[in-house]
Order: C-alpha cells, then sequence, then structure tokens
C-alpha cells in the first residue's frame, strides 16, 4: 500500500486501489492540529478531529511508502502538507526510544516507511537545503527505511517525477 499526500491536483491521473491519496484540492475540511494530544490520551491512535484529513494517519499505519508533494514554502512544507503532518501525530506514541543515540517517539506502526517528498517552487539554496533537512529529520522520527527528497522547479516537473516513479497515467 501507498499514500500520497499532495497539494498538487491529481485528478488527471490514475491510481491503483493500492493507493490512498489526499490531494488538498479533493478535500473539503481539514482542521489544523489542536496540540491537545487526545489522540494519545483520550482518544488513542485518532484524532478527536472527524474531517477530510482524519484518515491521513491510518493510511500511512497501513502504507510501505508516503510520497509527499509539496510547495517549498521558506523550506518548509505548504501549509496544508503541514497540517495533515501535524495531524499525524498518533503514528507515534506518547513513550521514548533511542534511535540514532538521539530520543524519539515510540511508533504506533511496525512498518518502516519510504518517505519520498517531491517538492517544488523556490530555487533559493538556503530554502532547499532547510527542506532536504526537514525531510530528513521527519524520516528519522518516523523511522523510515529509506527517505529522498527530489526539488523540481514547478509542480508539473513534480507531478511528472511522480508518474515516472509510480509509473502512473494520465486519465
Amino acid at each position: 500500500m501507498k499514500t500520497i499526500l499532495s497539494d498538487i491536483p491529481l485528478s488527471p491521473l490514475h491510481f491503483s486501489e493500492h493507493v490512498f491519496v489526499f490531494d488538498i484540492h479533493k478535500l473539503k475540511q481539514t482542521a489544523p492540529c489542536a496540540g491537545c494530544f487526545s489522540c494519545w490520551v483520550k482518544t488513542p491512535e485518532a484524532c478527536i478531529f472527524q474531517d477530510d484529513i482524519s484518515s491521513f494517519t491510518a493510511s500511512m499505519k497501513q502504507s510501505d511508502m508516503l510520497y509527499i508533494l509539496t510547495r517549498n514554502v521558506y523550506g518548509s512544507y505548504s501549509p496544508f502538507v503541514k497540517c495533515a503532518i501535524d495531524r499525524s501525530l498518533s503514528y507515534v506514541q506518547p513513550y521514548f526510544t533511542i534511535r540514532n543515540h538521539e530520543m524519539h517517539h515510540v511508533l504506533t506502526s511496525s512498518t518502516h516507511l519510504q518517505l519520498i517528498v517531491i517538492a517544488y517552487g523556490s530555487e533559493d539554496v538556503q530554502e532547499q537545503n532547510a527542506l532536504q533537512a526537514l525531510v530528513q529529520a521527519n524520516g528519522v522520527n518516523m523511522d523510515c527505511r529509506n527517505v529522498q527528497c527530489h526539488l523540481c522547479k514547478d509542480s508539473e516537473k513534480a507531478l511528472a517525477l511522480l508518474q515516472t516513479m509510480e509509473g502512473v497515467t494520465s486519465r
């Protein structure tokens, strides 16, 4: 299984039924993380907000690959992607373990994702380096088995790269 989180419209592409797609242009409601930690305390492994993004973390837990297509915004993810990542807090538990000689949260899933970020937009070297460092750090936090960050000039090139990597066809 694969999960795709994208701030680019993916409707022109055809994915198999084994791919969970979270496309900003198809989701109607997405509340930001409130930082309430209910996903740890009150409703373990589930966000209290039941909106269009609430199943994102569940799909991550079932997947072995996570694609993120995002605009590079000052060396970080786009607001939609950042919202979804923040809401995936229930991917980890409130307990700690040591990984790579650093303290990290224990995962709720035994699946080790492959994280592939395809970013587009900023050609500023500092912003590109900052995003690559952020992606690597997120990969360590999620105990990913492989982390890649690809930088593209624009959203069309990012979509073309996804199509090439996945062998996806247009509708």
